[in-house]
């Protein structure tokens, strides 16, 4: 019985956390914007990140810029390339 019921919840938690991150991926995730983005200063690091905007950035400071720049409620609609 105690198997069954391990089963259950565990099928349970791994469908919830696959919609929740299927929703995520749909509707966009709001970045992590430092203070430090809205003076142009991001690392010079490759982790590229495509916006909602259908455009890809080359980190997800350089899509803080964009969003502060344009004004326009840009999220990060998946990891990596657009």
């Amino acid at each position: 019985m105690s198997i069954i019921y391990f089963v259950t919840v565990f099928t349970f938690l791994l469908c919830f956390s696959l919609i929740e991150i299927k929703c995520e991926q749909m509707n966009g995730r709001k970045p992590a914007c430092p203070q430090i983005s809205l003076f142009g200063a991001c690392p010079f690091i490759l982790l590229p990140v495509c916006g909602t905007d259908g455009i890809t950035y080359n980190n997800e400071c350089l899509l803080c810029i964009a969003r502060h720049e344009t004004k326009k409620n840009i999220l990060i609609q998946k990891y990596g390339s657009c």
